[in-house]
């Protein structure tokens, strides 16, 4: 490897740490604690937990920001699907309508 190219990938790298670095500090908060509250779920599935688990991933659905509503609604669907709770869907489909429909047609 020649030193230009070395050095062109280096600059490169520093610019995508630098970039990285602008991330908010509260947008990675955000997503480390809906990653805790997902993990938290599957360790209530599988020590047998369902009933705690449906509640927590219909809370996760209902208090999700904006931006992470789309995954929070998914790991709560699993949820109530993995737990055969018919009623837990249906409470999740309730609390997802609103957002569904504020969606553009393109999405949908």
């Amino acid at each position: 490897m020649s030193a230009r190219c070395f050095l062109r990938r280096t600059a490169a790298l520093a610019a995508l740490g630098g970039l990285i670095a602008t991330i908010p500090i509260q947008a990675r908060s955000q997503q480390q604690t809906q990653a805790v509250w997902g993990s938290e779920v599957v360790r209530l599935l599988y020590a047998g937990r369902n009933v705690d688990a449906v509640q927590l991933a219909k809370r996760l659905a209902e208090t999700a920001p904006g931006p992470e509503r789309q995954s929070a609604f998914r790991i709560a669907a699993q949820t109530c699907v993995t737990a055969m709770d018919v009623d837990c869907a249906r409470d999740v489909l309730e609390t997802a309508t609103p957002f569904l429909q504020s969606l553009p047609a393109s999405f949908r």
